[in-house]
């Protein structure tokens, strides 16, 4: 598996939990327990600084907003990483 397929598993992984924890927060599920997974993995992962700072910055307040911000908030993370997928 060379690199770019590897970081394409690892952006659609992102995705992936970005989708389960609206999901979770919506179905008043413990959406906390992936929010703490997808920042350990983002904190701990191999990505550029750059990269790794926007998505933290993006990340961390989501614990803190309304459910409307949050899902607002959820859509342009996806979106941001998603387009990290096309570099």
């Amino acid at each position: 598996m060379d690199d770019e397929q590897i970081k394409s598993g690892i952006y659609k992984s992102i995705i992936n939990k970005l989708f389960k924890m609206l999901c979770w927060r919506d179905e008043k599920k413990r959406w906390l327990t992936l929010y703490e997974e997808l920042l350990a993995d983002i904190s701990m992962g191999e990505f550029d600084e750059e990269i790794k700072g926007q998505l933290l910055l993006r990340i961390v307040p989501l614990r803190y907003y309304d459910f409307s911000n949050f899902r607002q908030t959820i859509f342009e993370v996806i979106n941001y990483v998603d387009s990290l997928r096309g570099i």
